[in-house]
């Protein structure tokens, strides 16, 4: 991702309004990483929708290559999209 694409999605992220359900920190086998090393994050609150390039390649729960970031969709609300619970 860009250094203009992170400014421009780090200025719509919200931090949480309720208790995250995920952990504190992430294996890296979850994001196309080897396995071994865990990653923090920070958490947000669901309500952006973000286009993904992802390949076919999936296996053991996670993609097999890195998702690479596109774009995100103001044109849709995390509600409508279909599998995700955006409280």
């Amino acid at each position: 991702m860009t250094l203009p694409a992170r400014r421009d999605l780090g200025a719509l992220l919200r931090p949480p309004q309720h208790a995250h359900p995920w952990p504190a920190q992430i294996p890296s086998s979850r994001f196309g990483q080897p396995p071994g090393d865990l990653v923090d994050y920070t958490p947000t609150e669901p309500l952006l929708v973000v286009e993904v390039d992802a390949d076919v390649c999936f296996e053991h729960d996670r993609w097999r290559h890195p998702t690479q970031y596109c774009r995100v969709r103001l044109d849709l609300h995390a509600d409508e999209i279909n599998g995700i619970d955006a409280r």
